[in-house]
């Protein structure tokens, strides 16, 4: 069984139309392109501050899938948002973690627990 690959994005939300605008078209393609992304979640804080993307992927392949088709909305993205962290769970091949350089994540590996 592969270990599943889940990134969860966190930003100050800068401009909420933005966002929204942003994150339909990249629902869409996600839903319809990658079959290997299993979970694809945006959330927004009570207070309307900030945001948290919580994804799941199959393994390191279905990720770099998905990162490599993010530069089509990166500016629109970036525009929306002001990144504040990036966690990968559950491992990260060589080449993603090459791939994610730039975003400076904090990588986490399984030590415990259960899935239900």
């Amino acid at each position: 069984m592969r270990v599943k690959r889940i990134p969860i994005f966190e930003g100050d939300l800068l401009d909420r139309a933005k966002l929204d605008a942003v994150m339909a078209r990249m629902v869409s393609k996600v839903q319809s392109s990658e079959p290997g992304t299993l979970d694809y979640e945006w959330t927004v804080s009570e207070d309307g501050k900030s945001c948290a993307i919580f994804e799941r992927y199959r393994d390191s392949e279905a990720m770099l899938a998905h990162v490599n088709g993010f530069g089509e909305f990166a500016d629109e993205f970036m525009a929306a948002v002001r990144p504040t962290g990036f966690q990968i769970y559950g491992g990260a091949s060589d080449e993603l973690k090459s791939t994610l350089a730039g975003f400076s994540p904090s990588y986490y590996v399984k030590i415990g627990g259960f899935v239900r």
